[in-house]
Parts: structure tokens; sequence; C-alpha cells
């Protein structure tokens, strides 16, 4: 290659550097100038020219996402602000609105006060129940989120502040049901047990979450008969009611709990048969093979686990537990060949899961074991 040649594909490999240098995004090297840019434009007041700057930033990454959002709520905050004490409630509902938007846990504070104001003086009842019920869904969601973390005393704080602040919106049922869970999971079944009862008795459109409630706090007390009794009012007496559907899975394990084996998988299949929802469907179909494992029916288990893994859609970590627990059944069976078959199959088609995990594990323990002997 001559020096000349050379000499030109550097000044190109230089030209090109320079044109993509020169055509990289703003937010390349710009990103933290934006928002001083933006902020500054806030403090002068000047929050449309602020939104236009923001608003393409809060879809880039973190942590300018974040900041981006950040100010854009203050922005709407005080465009709503201004509006309404100015007295222009119909003006200050939209950037408010917007504003709680970008603060999706809130339920409460300044905005939310303002909003509920401005529907109440513009006489807006459907604005103001669709605000109520959205903000229900926040408050509500906040406190599943601490029972389903164990957090139960912070979870019933916020089920009761549910109870209190919004006793008219959709979730208000579910919420009393999950104080009822709450006292239980805390050490209070008698507490518990009586906060249901008394929901049966003072609210009658909520007999069917109070007496779902009943049958789970038998349940988890080992009172199984009391539980399927509850259980089984509920699916009779409320059969339209969504408890009804929540309580075939527990009035079958129940069942299962009390050896009635039979009846507990008659009460899934009906579950499985009207599921539309491939993971309910599923789910179903796996606890069928729960229930005969557990009564040591290994043979009716793995079949019933093979239609878990041949259902189409079925979640992959469904799938994974089905095909480790048939290597457990096979392993119970003495079919060690077959166990290790379907522990091979776990780690090799769902490796992302815990059950290629614990797959892994007994295929460890078989290997070092003198008692894994190919017998059959």
């Amino acid at each position: 290659m001559s020096v000349p040649e050379t000499l030109r594909r550097l000044y190109s490999g230089i030209a090109i550097v320079m044109i993509l240098t020169l055509s990289l995004p703003a937010w390349a090297d710009g990103e933290a100038e934006q928002i001083a840019r933006a902020n500054k434009l806030i403090a002068e007041k000047k929050y449309d020219d602020a939104i236009a700057i923001l608003t393409p930033l809060k879809s880039s990454a973190e942590p300018i996402a974040q900041e981006a959002k950040n100010a854009l709520q203050l922005c709407y905050r005080s465009v709503g602000m201004r509006y309404k004490e100015m007295g222009n409630c119909p003006e200050a509902i939209g950037p408010l609105l917007s504003a709680l938007k970008l603060t999706p846990t809130d339920y409460k504070g300044e905005v939310v006060d303002a909003l509920y104001e401005c529907y109440r003086l513009t006489n807006d009842t459907e604005g103001m129940a669709m605000l109520r019920m959205r903000l229900a869904d926040r408050c509500i969601r906040k406190a599943w989120k601490l029972q389903n973390g164990a957090e139960y005393a912070k979870a019933l704080d916020g089920f009761r502040e549910m109870v209190n602040l919004f006793p008219d919106c959709g979730p208000i049922e579910s919420a009393h049901v999950c104080i009822a869970e709450c006292l239980q999971s805390l050490g209070k079944p008698e507490e518990g047990m009586a906060y249901a009862k008394k929901l049966y008795d003072e609210h009658p459109e909520m007999r069917a979450g109070a007496l779902f409630a009943q049958g789970v706090l038998s349940f988890l007390a080992n009172s199984y008969d009391a539980s399927i009794a509850a259980f089984r009012r509920v699916i009779v007496e409320y059969p339209d009611n969504k408890y009804a559907g929540l309580a075939l899975p527990f009035l079958a394990s129940a069942l299962a709990k009390t050896g009635r084996t039979n009846e507990a998988v008659e009460t899934l299949r009906a579950v499985s048969e009207e599921a539309s929802d491939p993971e309910e469907k599923s789910s179903s179909l796996l606890r069928i093979g729960e229930i005969y494992q557990e009564a040591k029916l290994h043979k009716n288990a793995i079949a019933a686990f093979s239609e878990v893994r041949e259902l189409k859609d079925a979640p992959a970590e469904t799938k994974a537990e089905a095909t480790y627990r048939s290597g457990l059944c096979y392993q119970e069976m003495k079919y060690y060949s077959s166990a290790r078959t379907c522990m091979d199959r776990v780690v090799k088609l769902y490796p992302d899961t815990e059950w290629a995990r614990k797959a892994g594990g007994s295929l460890y323990v078989w290997s070092n074991s003198d008692k894994q002997t190919e017998a059959k």
C-alpha cells in the first residue's frame, strides 16, 4: 500500500468520526445542560418553555429521566395551582392531573387536595368519582405490596387507611379482607376472625368477602372443616362474586388436607376447564399434580404435570416446576433414569428459573449418592 493511499484512508476515517460526532443527538453530551436550562426557566416561572424541554427527556436513561419527571411534576403542579388561585378551576384540572400522573404512588397531598376542590367547585361529580377510584387503587396497591413483602404491620396500617379514606370505592371489600388476613399474619387470629365476622354482620354487600376471609383464616389455623364450609358458602351463595372464583383453589387445598383427594381434584378440574387464561389454567393443573404428589399418587401426579408441560402458552416458570416435580415423583417410584431426564430437561430448557437451580442441586446429590442405582 502506498504512503499517499495510507494517508487518504486515515483522513477519511478522521472525517467519518467528525461527521458522526457532529451528528450525535443532543442527549449524548447535553442532557444535564438541558435539565439545568429547564430548571432556570422554572425559576423564572416560564413553565411552558420548561415543559417543552423536559418532555422528551422523560424517555432518557436514568437518572436524567427521573430528574425530568420531577421537574415536569413541579411545572404542571405550579401551572395548575396558579389557575386554581385565579379561580379558573376548569383550566387547573388538566395540569394537576398531569402532575398527579408523574407521581404514580401518591394518593394524598397538595395536588390531590387541589383536585378535590376543583372538582367540587365545578360540580364535576363524574371527575371526582374517577379521581377517587384512581387514588383508592394506588392506596390499596401500596398496601398489597407491603403485605406481599411480609411487612404485615405496615400493610395493616395501609389497608385501614384505605378503609378510612375511600369507604365508598371499588377495592374497599378487598381492603377489609386483607385487614383480617394481616391480623392473622401478625399472630392475632382471633382478632382477625372477629373482624371478618363483624364485616359479615354489618356489611351485607361484603358478605362474600367476609366469608372468604373466614375460610382463609380457618385454613391457616388448620381448621380445615370450618374452612371448607366457609368456602362452599361463598361458592353457593355468591356464585357471580369474584370471591367465588378465588374460593375454589382454597377449597381444593382444604379438601386435600382432609384426605379428600378426589374431591379436591374435581374442584380444580372445574377451575381449569373454565379458565381461558393459560396462566390460570396451568396453575390449576399444577395444583392437581401437587395434590396427587402429596397423596403419594405419583403416576396421577406425573400425568397432571404432563398436561402442564403440553399446555400452549403456559408460563415457563410453571412448566419448569411441573417438570421438576415430575422428576421428584419418578425418584420416589425409583425410576431413576426418568428422574434424571426430567431434571436435565429443567436445567436445559428453563435455565433462568429457580427450578433449574433446584434441579441442578438434585442431580448433584443423586450423582454423589450411593443409593442412586438404576433399578428399573
